[in-house]
Formats: structure tokens, C-alpha cells, sequence
């Protein structure tokens, strides 16, 4: 009643009265904002500037609302008599208020700004550095961030010059200085999201692509930049949506021959790499779930269902590998576990598998039968490799019991063939340094190493007990001491070689160039060194029979068949010393001819000077 009275009786002292209202709030909003909070870069209190704004925001626009409330309370009042109702002029009224709350709203962007472009929301005063990125592109982004913000600060700057009071509403000039501030903010928007998507340029790991965005995740606060930032989540798990189809493509392509190396598995090779496949997926996909800051976009739901689609291809490959070794194992009881090992303990073979050099004697001389070869069954190594890697999977694949009671006994099987491989490598090693000539000449020691190596090969078995160790120190001494002999021929036809190479080279004759001998002088000089030739020549000849004859105390006692190879042999070591010789005759008569007549390279010379008075 009394706002009626008032109304009716002094319509301009309520009027003044709701302007005075208008005023008094914008005063007291303006005691609460602090515009060295907002601008200054010393302060860290930006949050509570930007609370101070938004109160002040809601303080003006609820004095409006309670306004046309209450006139539309008094029009319902008093339907009856309209001198009654308000009816002033909103615009006298709320001009300056509405300036004060826009003006509150452009501080309020220039705080998101401070936030966004200087992280005055999360540093401490005089720390606002950027130290978030490393790697290849940290420098260059850090870079880019830095320079971003040296121009925010001068556009910061430029609002700290200004000459008027910012929250003075009845100056105007604020408007032209905030666009100036709102355009170059835009400007600063753009390079901002330029430099996001040019931080993910080469980014092809998928942890690094999560550390990234995870960063610039914390860092967005304006609209423009969260976008952005909501673009390269989008983006990342179309990433990951590719990466799963190229494990899928590749899986595909190769599940049915897998790529195993020559000593992993069939069975649980193949599960092992069907594993290793998926584990870069799955590290993959626990990144992203771990990242609860990404907002789900509707390449979200399409990543999980490939994620789960190709871990279920997986789990029933691997599921099927191990089925089918199982059943591969079906006839394996306790009856043909003991037949397969009651085998010899060594095979004859005509290759071995220790080393190429072995191969190729092989090769080349063409023998079947003749080197050893462990005989420990094939099915039972498989079978330890397959236990050995399913048991990777740490209890996710059962074994078998009696697969597992066998594997148990591998230690013990592998000494065992490993102590038979001493004497396969000591026995092939003999063989391949002999070639097939030579062999028939060591026939006797060979036939004496086969005799005590016989036990293996027909009566000891892997179920042998006792007598293995014992058998194996025997065998290997025995090999030791037949290798011992054949280093020794094969040093001495090394040694028998190197005199026949010394005595090729030997020149009968000294004939110096440019020299003119008087005739007898040359004759002195010719006999000396014809008996030079001829005592290098004896020694050369007296170091090969003594060779031979050291070589000879290992074949002396020799069956018929071993001597007549001995004296092959002996024919062959003639037949390299004639070969010398000729040689040291054809190059003395080379020489001979080149001082006497000339050659391609020089003219014929005078060595021999007559004396006229003979």
C-alpha cells in the first residue's frame, strides 16, 4: 500500500529511489572486484577475483529480476487501478546496472584468458613456466607456448595502461579498448589450437599420444581450445581404432603360419605370438581407460568394440592352440613314453648339425652313415619346449599331469644329452677334419674309437642308469687322444708343404743385374751357390723325412689295408717334392733366359767377360 502511495502521489522520488538501488549495488559490486587481482601477473588470486565477478553478475541481473517481479506482483495486486502499477522507465533505471554486469562478464573473459594463457589458476606467484612437454616436440611446443603468452601479456599490459577507470560504467571508452583485447584474444585461440595438432604430428605411440593430450587436457579452459582439445580425443581413439585393425590384418594374415623362430614351439609358439600381438593393443586400451579426463565421443563406444572384438579372436585362437596340443598328446601314456626312451643313445647319420664346417666335409666327400648323432626323441624335446612356454601364461593354460610329471625330468634329460653331445662333437669333430683318403688311412684308429663307442649306439639306453657318466669320460678320452694324432699328421703335412713351397722358390743360379762377371769369377760364383742350393736343399729334405717318419709311428703298426694308404701317401709327398724341384729348375732357367736374352721389360746384358789372352 505504501509503494501505492508513493506510486500515485511521487512517482520520480520511487523512481530516484529504484535508481539510488542501482547505484548503491554497482557500488558496493566494486568495492568486491580487484582489478589488480585481475590484470596484475604478481597475483595469484584470480580465482577469488573471477568468484567476486560472477556474485556481482548474479547480484545485478537478480536486482532486475526482483524488479519486474515486484511490478508484475503490483499489477496482479491492483488489476483494478492502473495509476498504481510501475510503469517507469526500466531503461533510467537499470542502464547503468546492465553496463556494470557487461562490464563485470568482459572481466570475467579477461580472467579465462589469464587462466588460459598465463595458468594463473595453478602456479604460484613468479612461476609460470612451461615445463609440462618433453620429447622430440617438447622444445617446440614449450616454444610456442611461451610466445603465446609474452603476447597475452601485451595485450595485459596495454589494459594495465589505461588511463580511465575500467569499472567507471559512464565511460564509454572501455568498449573500443575490450575489442582491441577480445580480437587479439581470438587471434591467440587460433595459434593455440594450431600448436595442439601440431604437437600430435608424428606422434605415433599411443603412450605419447596420451601424455600429450592428458596435458593440453589440463590446460584448455576456453571454449574455443576445449574443442579442439575434444577433436584430438576423437582423434586418438581413431588412432587406436587403427592400430587394432592392423593387428587384426596382420593376425589374420599370418594365424595360420605364424612367424616362430626355430626354436619356439608349435603349439604355444603360435599362442605366445598371438599374445604378443594383443599386449601392444591392450597397453593401448588401458591408457585410455585410465584416462577418466577424456569425454566419451561416439568413437569411444566404436574402440571398445574393437578392442573386444580382436581380444576375442584372440583368447579363441590361443584356446585353440592349446586344444589342439593336447589332443597331440593323446597317444603319449606311460608305454610309449617308455619306448620312446628306450632307444640308443646315438644314431649314425650322414650329416651332422654342429657346425657348418661339418657340412660341408659332409658334402663334399659323400659319406653315408658315418657321424653320430644324438638319439634323444624328437616328441619328447617338443613336448619340454611346449610345457616350457605354456607354462608362460602363468596357470591361465593348464598342463596335462603326466606332460607336467615328464617336464619335471627335463633337468635330468637334458644332462644326459648333454654329456652324449660331448662325445657326438668330439667323434664328428675327428671325421670332418679328415677327408676321404685320409679317413682310410686312420681306418685302423677309427675302427679301434667305433669299438668303444658301440656300447651308445646298440645297448645303452636313456633309460640307463649308472654307466653313462662313466661311458662318456671313456668315449671322450679315447677321441681326445685319436684328435691329438690327427693334428699331429696334419701339422706335419702342413710343415712337409711349407719345405716343398721353400725349395719351388729356391733360384739355382745369382746373376746380378748390371754386373759383368770375368769368367772365372762367374764361375766361382755359380758353384757356390749350386752348393748353397744343394745343403738348403738336403736340410729341406732331412726336416721331410723326419716328419714323415714321426707321422709314420701312428700307422707302423697298421693293417695291409692302412700301409698301402701309408705308401699312397708317401707317393704323394714324392710326387709334391719332384714338383718343387721342377719348379726351382723351370724358374733358374727363366732367370737364365731373361739375363741372357732379355724380356718384354729390358734389353739383353753382357754378365760374362772372355779375357783375350785364353
Amino acid at each position: 500500500m505504501l509503494i501505492g502511495y508513493y506510486n500515485n502521489k511521487y512517482p520520480e522520488r520511487l523512481a530516484s529511489l529504484l535508481r539510488k538501488i542501482s547505484h548503491e549495488i554497482i557500488s558496493r559490486c566494486r568495492t568486491r572486484v580487484s582489478l589488480s587481482d585481475i590484470l596484475y601477473a604478481d597475483s595469484i588470486n584470480i580465482k577469488a577475483s573471477m568468484v567476486a565477478l560472477k556474485e556481482s553478475i548474479q547480484c545485478g541481473v537478480l536486482w532486475k529480476c526482483l524488479y519486474y517481479r515486484t511490478a508484475a506482483a503490483i499489477r496482479l495486486a491492483y488489476p483494478s487501478s492502473p495509476e498504481l502499477h510501475w510503469t517507469f522507465d526500466a531503461t533510467s533505471i537499470f542502464a547503468q546496472t546492465d553496463a556494470f554486469v557487461q562490464r563485470c562478464r568482459d572481466l570475467l573473459e579477461v580472467c579465462e584468458g589469464q587462466i588460459q594463457f598465463r595458468r594463473k589458476s595453478y602456479t604460484t606467484a613468479g612461476d609460470n613456466s612451461v615445463s609440462f612437454f618433453k620429447g622430440l616436440r617438447g622444445q617446440e611446443v614449450t616454444k610456442s607456448l611461451v610466445a603465446i603468452q609474452n603476447q597475452f601479456d601485451n595485450q595485459i599490459s596495454r589494459l594495465c595502461d589505461l588511463k580511465y577507470q575500467i569499472l567507471d560504467v559512464r565511460l564509454s571508452h572501455w568498449h573500443e579498448d575490450f575489442n582491441i583485447f577480445k580480437n587479439s584474444v581470438k587471434d591467440l585461440e587460433v595459434m593455440y589450437t594450431n600448436m595442439i595438432s601440431a604437437s600430435f604430428e608424428g606422434v605415433n605411440c599411443m603412450a605419447e599420444a596420451v601424455g600429450v593430450l592428458q596435458i593440453f587436457q589440463s590446460l584448455a579452459k576456453r571454449d574455443a581450445i576445449k574443442r579442439c582439445v575434444e577433436k584430438k580425443n576423437s582423434d586418438l581413439y581413431l588412432l587406436f581404432i587403427h592400430d587394432v585393425e592392423e593387428v587384426r590384418r596382420e593376425f589374420d594374415e599370418n594365424r595360420r603360419a605364424p612367424p616362430l623362430r626355430n626354436d619356439e614351439p608349435r603349439w604355444a609358439g603360435s599362442a605366445l605370438w598371438a599374445t604378443a600381438l594383443a599386449q601392444n593393443v591392450e597397453h593401448s586400451w588401458s591408457l585410455l581407460q585410465a584416462a577418466t579426463y577424456f569425454m566419451p565421443t561416439s568413437e569411444t563406444k566404436e574402440a571398445e568394440i574393437a578392442y573386444k572384438a580382436l581380444m576375442g579372436v584372440v583368447d579363441e585362437y590361443m584356446a585353440g592352440c592349446y586344444k589342439n596340443w593336447v589332443g597331440s598328446m593323446g597317444a603319449l601314456d606311460s608305454s610309449t613314453l617308455q619306448a620312446k626312451l628306450d632307444k640308443p643313445l646315438m644314431k649314425r647319420t650322414n650329416h651332422t648339425d654342429t657346425t657348418e664346417r661339418e657340412f660341408l666335409a659332409v658334402s663334399t666327400f659323400n659319406v653315408k652313415g658315418v657321424f653320430l648323432q644324438c638319439n634323444f626323441d624328437q616328441d619328447l624335446l617338443a613336448l619340454f619346449t611346449e610345457v616350457q612356454y605354456w607354462e608362460k601364461f602363468h596357470g591361465e593354460f593348464s598342463i596335462p599331469y603326466h606332460a607336467h610329471d615328464l617336464y619335471n625330468q627335463k633337468a635330468k634329460f637334458n644332462a644326459m644329452r648333454e654329456h652324449v653331445m660331448r662325445i657326438v662333437d668330439a667323434y664328428n669333430k675327428i671325421l670332418c677334419d679328415l677327408s676321404a683318403v685320409e679317413r682310410r688311412l686312420f681306418s685302423d684308429h677309427i675302427r679301434k674309437l667305433d669299438k668303444r663307442i658301440n656300447q651308445g649306439l646298440q645297448k645303452l639306453t636313456w633309460v640307463s642308469k649308472g654307466i653313462i657318466e662313466h661311458y662318456v669320460n671313456d668315449c671322450c678320452a679315447h677321441c681326445a687322444e685319436i684328435y691329438a694324432i690327427v693334428r699331429r699328421f696334419k701339422e706335419g703335412k702342413q710343415r712337409i708343404s711349407h719345405q716343398c713351397r721353400l725349395a719351388s722358390s729356391m733360384l739355382l743360379l745369382q746373376i746380378d743385374k748390371n754386373v759383368t762377371y770375368a769368367h772365372d769369377i762367374f764361375e766361382a760364383t755359380q758353384a757356390a751357390r749350386r752348393t748353397e742350393m744343394k745343403r738348403r736343399l738336403q736340410q729341406s729334405h732331412e726336416i721331410t723325412q723326419l716328419e714323415l717318419r714321426a707321422i709314420f709311428t701312428n700307422f707302423c703298426d697298421g693293417t695291409s689295408e692302412v700301409l698301402r694308404e701309408w705308401r699312397e701317401f708317401v707317393k704323394e709327398i714324392d710326387s709334391q717334392v719332384e714338383a718343387a724341384l721342377r719348379q726351382a729348375v723351370k724358374r733358374s732357367l727363366q732367370a737364365l733366359s731373361r739375363a741372357i736374352n732379355g724380356d718384354a721389360m729390358s734389353e739383353p746384358q753382357t754378365h760374362d767377360k772372355l779375357d783375350p789372352s785364353c
